[in-house]
């Protein structure tokens, strides 16, 4: 116990001196990523949320969904990137803007994640005089993967929580060339989030989840469920601006079955051709939560190095 709480403070002593946003220049290779109009330029399609594939498979008797074959070849790698951020924090939105670039140019192939963390960029403010930043749009899991994936500064940003260079955070500008380098490779599984249900008197979410993985040995993973909210309207530090109103999209509220999810039989039994495993979560959505403004996504991740292989996700419309 000590010693996890030694590292710890450690860590968010290292956050507090290094992770600095405020500086006088432009610190993106873009400049014009500092300008404002720019960004807003940029940003301003409507962001890419993507609904339930229209051909989910039918279920057979027990936890198994047939699919055609052709669903099987050719699956498409999507990757996952999480971008670490707060609203306090001034160098932030240019970050932000190349993060849902990415996202609305590669609709369907990204799921992207906006996780707010620490308590210097991302805690609530009592003592604004607006009464801005008193929403804690942090999740439970925010500062566990601070810690875990050794980030020191922000923004920052993970791709498919690999290591590029032996570090785990990338700067904005290494995203896009790090995403296309993944999707490169042939997909090591199929995952596919087939139905969702709400019930809004107990509000309680039900996803299946199918997937199946396609090499000879899968080995040990985990699979994850997550649920993002848009349109959160709250405001933004920007250089020495605050922006009110602000759209926060993609902020990560938290997992639904863990922090890393929960173990997969992945090998046994044998699946016949054109069947995946169907795998069943339920889990309560925070009356604080908009349902109408809901994304919920999927991982397959390795349960020892955490790195996804697999990602799906969509937009939920009750």
């Amino acid at each position: 116990m000590k010693v996890s709480a030694l590292r710890r403070l450690s860590v968010l002593f290292v956050l507090a001196v290094m992770a600095s946003c405020a500086k006088d220049t432009c610190p993106y290779d873009d400049a014009r990523m500092c300008d404002r109009d720019f960004r807003d330029s940029l940003a301003a399609a409507e962001p890419c949320f993507y609904s339930l594939h229209s051909v989910p498979g039918e279920i057979e008797s027990g936890n198994r969904v047939v699919y055609s074959p052709s669903e099987f070849v050719d699956v498409p790698r999507k990757v996952l990137l999480e971008y670490y951020t707060g609203f306090r924090c001034a160098n932030c939105p240019p970050a932000s803007a190349t993060a849902r670039n990415i996202h609305q140019a590669r609709c369907g192939d990204v799921v992207l994640a906006f996780i707010h963390a620490t308590s210097q960029f991302a805690a609530p403010l009592n003592n604004h005089p607006s009464g801005w930043y008193s929403l804690d749009l942090r999740a439970d899991e925010s500062n566990t993967f601070i810690m875990d994936f050794q980030l020191s500064s922000l923004p920052s940003g993970i791709v498919n929580r690999k290591q590029f260079g032996g570090t785990f955070g990338l700067a904005a500008g290494q995203w896009l060339s790090e995403i296309e380098a993944e999707q490169a490779q042939p997909a090591e599984a199929f995952l596919r989030i087939r139905g969702a249900e709400f019930e809004p008197g107990s509000r309680t979410m039900t996803l299946q989840v199918a997937y199946r993985f396609l090499g000879p040995d899968a080995g040990d993973f985990n699979l994850t469920v997550g649920t993002l909210e848009n349109d959160i309207i709250e405001a933004q530090k920007d250089g020495p601006d605050d922006i009110y109103p602000y759209e926060h999209h993609f902020v990560f509220r938290g997992n639904a079955n863990g922090t890393y999810g929960t173990a997969l039989n992945s090998t046994s039994p044998p699946l016949a051709p054109g069947r995946a495993v169907l795998h069943e979560i339920s889990f309560e959505i925070d009356e604080d939560w908009d349902e109408n403004n809901l994304y919920f996504f999927a991982l397959l991740n390795h349960k020892d190095t955490r790195e996804v292989i697999q990602a799906d996700g969509f937009f939920f419309e009750p």
